[in-house]
């Protein structure tokens, strides 16, 4: 996923999270915001993923730039679910729908016969609901969004998700991107690459990467990928 979503996805952002006051063990109230554009260029400094030496014989990998730190919870939730999913295929089980803090997967179908039914929750601020469904069988969905997790300063909202090309969190005029694919850690991942590349870089990196994808702008309007493909049954 770094490498085809040309390195929008890249869990060595550890050190560029931290200086806007995300991640583990931080306290954004610590932290000054906006950050020195030469703090965030010393901290970029850090992010390449790129850069990690993985050696598949030993298991082992070493970071190659000094401060280089990892965080997969970008994927952990869809990781997570694969593993839950297996364990139950490993026990007999033919029918199935896994879901670990909003990414789901689904296998065979429900006992009165039809298919799952999975909802994706209306993008806004303070708002509950859904904003419609999709049907799932033997595929998982994942959604990464920045209308949870964020900080106000000056008016305007940052979100948790930072794109590691630039520094600075990501473009809030896209509120949501769902993805389906055959796995929910690729989802789970390809859904936080998409919305790092941004309404205008994404569409097109998800056809080149033949994804089935929905992006959901702030104003509400969509995108979805393929064209001729409804990813949600809007009602």
């Amino acid at each position: 996923v770094h490498a085809q979503s040309e390195g929008a996805f890249d869990p060595s952002v550890v050190p560029v999270s931290a200086l806007w006051g995300f991640g583990p063990g931080i306290n954004p109230t610590s932290v000054s915001l906006p950050p020195a554009a030469s703090a965030i260029a010393a901290a970029l400094e850090s992010v390449d993923y790129g850069a990690l030496k993985i050696d598949p014989a030993t298991s082992t990998l070493a970071c190659t730039r000094p401060g280089m730190a990892l965080d997969f919870s970008a994927l952990g939730k869809g990781y997570g679910v694969d593993r839950v999913l297996e364990a139950l295929q490993a026990a007999g089980v033919e029918n199935a729908l896994v879901e670990i803090g909003g990414e789901v997967r689904a296998i065979g179908q429900k006992r009165n016969g039809e298919p799952f039914r999975v909802g994706i929750a209306l993008p806004v601020v303070g708002a509950g609901g859904l904003m419609g469904e999709r049907t799932l069988r033997d595929a998982a969905v994942a959604t990464s969004g920045n209308y949870r997790n964020f900080i106000e300063l000056g008016g305007e909202r940052f979100g948790h998700l930072m794109d590691p090309r630039s520094g600075w969190p990501v473009d809030t005029r896209l509120a949501a991107v769902s993805v389906e694919a055959p796995t929910t850690m690729m989802a789970d991942a390809w859904a936080t690459a998409l919305m790092v590349l941004g309404p205008e870089q994404g569409p097109a990196i998800a056809r080149k990467a033949q994804l089935t994808a929905l992006f959901v702008m702030a104003d509400g309007a969509t995108v979805q990928v393929p064209d001729e493909v409804s990813f949600y049954e809007y009602k």
